[in-house]
């Protein structure tokens, strides 16, 4: 399976993902405007349009936290995903 990481472009993107995912990124929203939280979806590379896990970084691209719906942890796999795409982030 391969992997597409999107930063959203809107507050209203964010909100959208927490109301499908049944979690609480849509309440980061003042976070995010003071550049205190960001935010990236990630998605199957065949289904962009689906969420799959929503992952927030710190400023030096550290993984804060990663959650699937109804804040279901990462399995190993998509861990691993995460952790090649930030360390691939980081050498940019």
């Amino acid at each position: 399976i391969s992997y597409t990481f999107i930063v959203p472009t809107c507050i209203k993107d964010i909100v959208q993902e927490g109301n499908i995912q049944h979690h609480c990124v849509g309440s980061y929203s003042d976070m995010i405007i003071a550049k205190e939280a960001r935010i990236v979806f990630m998605r199957d590379s065949n289904d962009t349009k689906t969420p799959l896990v929503t992952i927030d970084i710190d400023e030096n691209y550290n993984l804060v936290e990663a959650k699937k719906a109804f804040n279901e942890d990462v399995d190993m796999i998509h861990s691993k995903a995460i952790n090649k795409w930030i360390k691939e982030i980081k050498s940019l």
